[in-house]
């Protein structure tokens, strides 16, 4: 039967399927959600939001599939912020228009600068950031250490951080004696990021910039803004010293774009051209012939 609401009225979700693509559809259901997948169409989920109520929405990707890694390492690209609404460049012709609304994945490049987590490392700071599992973590939580004996001290724990969320203990923060000192074992860590960040482009400015807002934390060691893109070899017209040349009557009012005339009237632009009075090599000129009849300006 039909479904209708209240009114009476068939109750209908649009969606982009012709007749012909509703065969190469496939699905598979999770509680009031049905998702669609189609060989050349976004896919889709359909929500059930009421008994009369459904909305057919795009599904959101969160953790790709992504393409292969770049692998030129003269192509960057850097993001200026962790979290929230950020700033994507690089040195490099890399976006399109079209990819609003696309993922970005970046990774860290060099894990040197946070160092690894070790068990039993004696007063770790807090705030202080270690490596583990590939992943990172925040010291936020130390034991107490009022009321022991000596001079008391604490360590890390012997149980590795390895979650992706939230915050856990490597130890169970209770006290020790070393016959000198009492020590308390485990500090809590809060994870930070996995070593790498995911970004939903959501505007186009140019090919070596983009705004896009973070799904997962950005490294730190990624933050930054990546230097304009700076062209190759490059050079003006002229050898940026020579007025005067070694033909007779031969001047120019520029060392840069110049126009060479020989009584008044305009004749091989360089010098140096090969061929001409110079010694060659140099960029830019006219090509004379017959003569030195022709001229240019760059």
């Amino acid at each position: 039967a039909l479904l209708r609401n209240g009114a009476g009225e068939i109750v209908e979700v649009a969606t982009p399927y012709t007749g012909e693509d509703i065969y190469k559809v496939r699905h598979t259901q999770s509680a009031d959600v049905l998702f669609l997948v189609h060989p050349w169409i976004p896919q889709k989920e359909l929500r059930r939001l009421a008994v009369d109520q459904f909305e057919l929405r795009d599904f959101e990707y969160r953790r790709g599939p992504f393409r292969p890694f770049n692998n030129d390492e003269a192509a960057l690209l850097a993001v200026s912020g962790t979290q929230g609404v950020v700033k994507v460049t690089t040195n490099v012709p890399t976006f399109t228009a079209e990819m609003v609304g696309s993922l970005l994945y970046a990774e860290e490049k060099e894990l040197r600068s946070v160092k690894p987590w070790v068990a039993a490392e004696k007063k770790v700071p807090l705030g202080a950031l270690r490596r583990s599992d590939q992943k990172v973590y925040r010291c936020v939580s130390i034991p107490v250490l009022t009321g022991l004996a000596g001079t008391p001290y604490y360590v890390c724990g012997s149980v590795r951080p390895v979650h992706d969320s939230g915050r856990a203990f490597d130890g169970p923060q209770d006290v020790k004696f070393d016959n000198v000192n009492d020590y308390a074992v485990g500090v809590e860590w809060e994870y930070v990021h996995g070593g790498f960040g995911i970004m939903k482009i959501t505007a186009f400015t140019s090919p070596f910039e983009v705004t896009a807002t973070v799904i997962e934390r950005i490294p730190d060691s990624i933050v930054g803004n990546v230097p304009p893109p700076v062209a190759g070899p490059w050079t003006f017209n002229g050898d940026g010293t020579t007025k005067q040349f070694s033909i007779p009557g031969a001047t120019s009012s520029s060392y840069l774009d110049y126009q060479v005339k020989i009584d008044g009237v305009p004749v091989q632009s360089n010098p140096y051209y090969p061929g001409g009075s110079g010694t060659g090599g140099t960029s830019g000129g006219g090509i004379g012939r017959g003569g030195n009849v022709a001229q240019e300006v760059m």
